[in-house]
């Protein structure tokens, strides 16, 4: 399949709410959007500075003012603070959120009993490296949400983590033991609920599916 590369522009948390207001309202970033280059908006960075309700006004001009879909990091620091944070953002309704991995099973259960639950983006790599799980086996994706919850095997920094793609979904089939028709039905469930245009989506999930029936057809 081809490769396309689209930008989220980061709200990092740490950093002053009013930095991000002017990035966000930027000629540059009206531009990428209008171009396509930027498809989305993600709140991110240390999970012990800021909070998200410091970044709402921002997340809600990006969401309402911008017409982009957001992702936000969430479940990274345990504790009733962390959960309580984490609830705030699925009222919200995000597109996707990203980690989950130090939830309270109250938080799991929310998750899985929701409508339309946002996309959880896993990154096994980076998740051990920094210490919030201790083996890619652990994170809570399977066995606190279930086969049927959509997910997303990211690399979330792989300059830094040094992995790619293919090895993040490597792991998890190793870890997990996913069969090959689960891992095909992650990936195509990963492309629909990307951020990416309904054009290059529609492309992208059509040279998928050829490639699959083509791989069937060796079997």
């Amino acid at each position: 399949c081809g490769v396309h590369v689209g930008l989220l522009v980061s709200v990092d948390r740490s950093k002053p709410v009013e930095l991000v207001g002017k990035l966000l309202q930027s000629v540059i970033v009206r531009e990428g959007i209008q171009a396509g280059t930027i498809v989305g908006v993600e709140m991110s960075g240390n999970p012990h500075a800021g909070s998200f309700r410091e970044c709402l006004d921002v997340l809600n001009f990006a969401r309402i003012q911008l017409g982009v879909p957001i992702s936000v990091h969430v479940g990274e620091v345990t504790g009733q603070k962390g959960d309580k944070e984490t609830m705030a953002v699925l009222d919200w309704h995000p597109q996707r959120i990203g980690h989950a991995v130090a939830c309270d099973d109250i938080v799991y259960s929310r998750l899985v009993t929701m409508d339309d639950p946002p996309m959880l983006e896993v990154c096994l790599t980076g998740n051990v490296s920094s210490h919030r799980i201790s083996t890619v086996g652990q994170h809570p994706f399977a066995s606190k949400l279930g086969p049927l919850y959509p997910v997303s095997f990211c690399t979330d920094n792989p300059g830094l983590y040094r992995t790619t793609i293919s090895r993040e979904y490597a792991l998890a089939e190793s870890a997990y033991h996913f069969s090959f028709a689960q891992m095909t039905s992650i990936a195509i469930t990963s492309l629909q609920r990307s951020f990416c245009p309904s054009s290059i989506k529609s492309s992208l999930l059509s040279e998928f599916q050829e490639s699959y029936h083509h791989h069937q057809s060796l079997l």
